[in-house]
């Protein structure tokens, strides 16, 4: 097991990191596995404005320390980009949670993106049973459970930022490129367009989670998607996710202060 880096370590990357403000701008993501969340952040990763592209996998309480974790967790792997303004993280899983306090604050900025079960769960199956041998999401019992309470705690955090978040469709970024990142660079008052290349970064491909397809090693948004012909999925069972899929993304898109949806 891969040893975590001393505190007193992360600490002394981060104060000796000249470029390091005392406060940034914040874009979080609020999204859920297999949803094209490591293309999205590598695309944010790629600007000159915005540090982070990877999970920190940390949650974010009502106090600043915070955000001063965030920061010492970004120093541990990377340097802070001279005249960046932004700091990005996106939060996939229910242990990770926003305070109800952050999302009041006016330096926060938040997306909430959702994927069709159709392309989810298997790939949430598939993924999971490469690397995690009898994990329950390798099933689709496991896959559809931890779908379902992911969507439900990102529908309380609509319902917590009405008119206040925005909504992307996450198959939006490879099936509508252009506009997609158009949307994201006005919405979020980026000075620099969002570009479809993008930079390997030092954390790509490593770690137990993320992207491990190959895909990020092109360094372009494509079209290609996987093939998961061979994972089992039951048709009622789908055909109930597909439905609840529907009304929650409804629900978030009546919600949001803007939208950018596949087509």
């Amino acid at each position: 097991m891969k040893k975590k880096t001393p505190l007193i370590k992360k600490l002394a990357k981060f104060a000796l990191d000249k470029h390091a403000k005392d406060s940034y701008r914040h874009i979080f993501l609020l999204s859920h596995m297999r949803a094209n969340t490591s293309l999205l952040g590598h695309i944010f990763g790629s600007s000159d404005e915005i540090n982070g592209y990877y999970e920190k996998h940390i949650g974010y309480g009502s106090k600043q320390f915070a955000f001063l974790n965030q920061r010492i967790e970004h120093a541990n792997h990377h340097r802070f980009k001279p005249g960046s303004r932004f700091i990005f993280d996106k939060l996939l899983h229910n242990e990770y949670e926003v305070h109800p306090a952050i999302l009041k604050r006016d330096d926060c900025q938040f997306i909430i993106s959702l994927r069709s079960p159709q392309n989810t769960i298997p790939s949430i199956m598939s993924q999971v049973g490469k690397r995690v041998d009898n994990h329950e999401r390798a099933t689709f019992e496991g896959a559809r459970d931890y779908y379902i309470q992911r969507l439900n705690t990102l529908l309380s955090y609509a319902s917590a930022l009405p008119g206040k978040f925005l909504y992307l469709d996450a198959d939006a970024l490879r099936d509508n490129t252009e506009a997609s990142l158009v949307f994201l660079q006005t919405e979020l008052g980026l000075s620099e367009p969002l570009k479809p290349e993008f930079k390997k970064q030092t954390l790509t491909g490593s770690g137990s989670g993320g992207d491990h397809s190959g895909n990020l090693n092109k360094g372009v948004i494509t079209k290609q998607k996987s093939n998961y012909s061979d994972i089992d999925i039951p048709e009622d069972g789908m055909a109930e996710l597909v439905a609840y899929y529907t009304d929650v993304r409804n629900k978030m898109i009546e919600l949001s202060k803007a939208s950018m949806t596949e087509r």
